[in-house]
């Protein structure tokens, strides 16, 4: 056994390496300098795009545990918190830029009375150099109900902090609120925004070849903020992007069509994120018996 481990063994010399990060690194700077306002207002879509999550099961079976909304439209950034009043914004909550919102319902082990709620709202200027996002989740079974958040900031450079730091807050389910998480930006960094539209951003030229290079995107679920390296493909209906983050097994898998609007991922524990038209979610959930509203 040890024989066939040593085998799989590849060394690789550390000065290449770091060679060719720098390599995938100055391609993923190309890409991302392509991410100009214009390009950023043709992805807005006031009208929600709608994604049922499944797992799945035996065989062909597909095990439908949640769903999603998604919008994404010109905002402030005072929007990113559901409780403020959009007519008293002042100083930086009144910043415009791009605001997306994505609500999601999550069934917790099947049972139709334990769901999970979660409201995310992310900002962007439009000339990428700020962001603040914050994410609300609601757990309810029967009469008990919990909740966490998750909340982050990055300002745009100034003279004085010409690399300016990512800052996130998580509010954690049982009430505590753990210490404030901070990093200087990294070169190549996607906004959360970015991620959402991210298939809309990169360039789809026809008879493209495949892209490979690297960025950095913080990840809410980890709450880290690692190096990610992308391939981005042709294919016969679209588009697929391969991210590989940090020192994750396998990819994150993202499938697009022509116009680059997302309509597949697939997760590393295998969850898939569908898109689907909203009357065929209704029926659906509603013929697995599953809390549609």
């Amino acid at each position: 056994m040890l024989d066939r481990a040593f085998a799989t063994i590849e060394l690789k010399d550390v000065e290449k390496l770091a060679g060719a990060r720098a390599s995938l690194l100055g391609i993923g700077s190309v890409m991302t300098s392509l991410f100009t306002e214009q390009a950023l207002r043709a992805t807005i879509h006031p009208e929600p795009r709608f994604y049922r999550m499944w797992k799945p099961g035996d065989g062909s079976e597909k095990k439908d545990f949640g769903y999603m909304a998604v919008r994404v439209r010109e905002g402030k950034r005072g929007e990113v918190d559901a409780s403020k009043d959009a007519r008293a914004f002042k100083g930086e909550d009144a910043d415009v830029g791009l605001l997306a919102t994505v609500d999601a319902r999550v069934v917790v082990n099947g049972d139709a009375t334990h769901t999970l709620d979660v409201q995310s709202r992310y900002f962007m200027t439009f000339d990428r150099a700020s962001e603040s996002w914050s994410m609300r989740s609601t757990e309810r079974q029967k009469r008990a109900e919990r909740s966490s958040a998750q909340t982050g900031f990055r300002a745009a450079p100034s003279v004085g902090a010409p690399r300016p730091k990512i800052r996130v807050i998580t509010a954690t389910r049982d009430g505590m609120t753990r210490e404030p998480q901070e990093w200087s930006l990294p070169p190549v960094y996607l906004s959360q925004v970015e991620l959402i539209v991210l298939g809309e951003l990169l360039p789809r030229v026809p008879d493209a070849e495949r892209i490979e290079f690297a960025d950095y995107a913080f990840d809410q679920r980890e709450e880290k903020l690692p190096q990610r390296r992308e391939t981005w493909t042709p294919t016969t209906e679209g588009w697929r992007l391969e991210t590989l983050a940090g020192s994750s097994p396998a990819p994150l898998l993202q499938d697009f069509d022509s116009k680059g609007r997302r309509v597949r991922r697939i997760d590393v524990d295998g969850t898939v994120t569908e898109f689907i038209e909203l009357a065929a979610l209704r029926t659906l959930w509603k013929s697995k018996g599953l809390p549609v509203e």
